[in-house]
């Protein structure tokens, strides 16, 4: 009878669903949120990771104004 938030997950295309879509099919299916991760690659001139924050800015942003239909 919590909420619960999804969080620490990597903005990818996830079991069929696009990486743009993520937030919002977690809000739509009743979570109270979701927090994208990132990480930053030790080794020089590697950055795997650097397009996931990007992604979870967007995400979070288009959350930002959204609103819950319950």
């Amino acid at each position: 009878d919590k909420p619960l938030v999804i969080a620490e997950f990597f903005l990818d295309d996830t079991f069929g669903v696009p990486w743009q879509a993520l937030y919002p099919t977690l809000r739509s299916r009743g979570y109270a949120g979701a927090l994208g991760w990132q990480w930053s690659n030790a080794y020089a001139g590697r950055a795997e990771g650097v397009r996931q924050w990007p992604r979870i800015l967007e995400s979070t942003r288009g959350m930002a104004g959204a609103r819950v239909q319950q």
